[in-house]
């Protein structure tokens, strides 16, 4: 699910609203209408992210990706997604394309392999 929980009318929740939603992003960047809160862009573009639950050749992963994060300026620290290890051949276009298009950085493995990795880098 996507949208704003304080703006009911933000809320996708069938595949008609989210091709509304799709449509939205791409027409009303920007403008006083903009579907994304300003704060969100705010944060995409200042802060570092972390997307977990997306398969990369997802929609859903997509949409974020183009709506959101190659259309942002990007000043942060970087963002990050966990990636089940796909094929060889996969692995290796997803990590060379995202990296040259987003400076998206991707963890190959499960969660719990993430959050071990996440937790012994902050000790």
């Amino acid at each position: 699910m996507h949208g704003f929980d304080e703006r009911p009318d933000s809320l996708v929740l069938t595949e008609d609203d989210y091709l509304q939603f799709l449509v939205a992003i791409s027409r009303l960047k920007g403008q006083p209408t903009d579907p994304i809160p300003r704060r969100i862009r705010q944060a995409i573009s200042d802060s570092a992210l972390i997307l977990l639950g997306y398969d990369l050749d997802s929609w859903a992963f997509r949409v974020i990706f183009w709506g959101l994060i190659k259309s942002a300026s990007m000043t942060n620290t970087g963002i990050f997604t966990i990636q089940l290890k796909p094929t060889p051949v996969e692995q290796k276009f997803f990590q060379d394309y995202l990296k040259l298009e987003a400076k998206l950085e991707v963890y190959w493995g499960d969660i719990y392999q993430y959050t071990r990795h996440l937790r012994d880098s902050l000790r």
